[in-house]
């Protein structure tokens, strides 16, 4: 109706009840198709699970539904896509971050033992082949341990005073290069006076069941479609 109207409006043109004809016909139309090719399909591949079909079974229509029931799944394969990987409700989200509050605190609590264990500590007490392994081995020293190295550009602030080559080439990079190594999804996850709590503003959004978005999916690409082709539309000069 869109690329009629719309776009053939300088050629053709439509009355009212002419435009009323052309919205019905080309929705029945189009419903026809869908329901006699697409929807047998969609129906195998959400409902009965059957992974084996592919896009270019659309056309077989009704004779999809005369396929038996699917062999099962291999292991690691999937029909429909978790589309709310890593997005948590905000259930899971308050969970989560009461959570790493209980551990950043328990952290907490442990290095300041350490710091006072290691304060009181007498040279008797000291290991005779080295510093204290105890202290070496904590929670905190494990985990920075087992990081593993992140790749820089800007790297370690080198020595020497302000106005030396080497921290003026390196306060140069900094300027440069510091949005580059900026870590846009974890940065979501942080409170900020512009942003604010972009996590719990995903969190807020309700989920539904993956087969669902995957259904809509398709519709969105249409929509998506006609907006475009009216967009463009309306900028014929350009």
């Amino acid at each position: 109706m869109l690329i009629v109207w719309k776009g053939g409006s300088s050629r053709i043109k439509l009355n009212n009840a002419e435009t009323v004809g052309v919205i019905i016909g080309v929705g029945a139309a189009v419903a026809l198709l869908v329901a006699v090719f697409f929807l047998p399909w969609l129906y195998r591949v959400l409902l009965k699970n059957d992974w084996q079909l592919k896009w270019w079974h659309i056309p077989l229509g009704p004779l999809l539904l005369r396929r038996g029931e699917a062999p099962p799944m291999p292991e690691g394969h999937m029909v429909v896509q978790d589309y709310y990987r890593d997005h948590l409700t905000l259930e899971e989200l308050q969970a989560q971050r009461a959570a790493t509050k209980t551990q950043d605190l328990e952290r907490s609590h442990e290095h300041r033992f350490e710091k006072l264990a290691d304060s009181n500590l007498t040279d008797d007490k000291i290991h005779p082949d080295g510093p204290d392994v105890g202290h070496d081995a904590s929670p905190i020293a494990a985990t920075a341990a087992a990081a593993p190295p992140k790749l820089s550009i800007i790297g370690p602030r080198p020595e020497g005073k302000n106005s030396s080559p080497a921290v003026l080439f390196w306060q140069l990079k900094r300027v440069l290069f510091r949005g580059v190594e900026k870590d846009v999804v974890s940065m979501q996850k942080k409170r900020n006076i512009l942003s604010g709590d972009l996590e719990a503003v995903h969190a807020h959004a309700k989920h539904y069941d993956n087969r669902a978005e995957y259904m809509y999916s398709f519709l969105q690409a249409m929509t998506a479609a006609t907006a475009s082709f009216t967009h463009g539309a309306n900028d014929v000069s350009k």
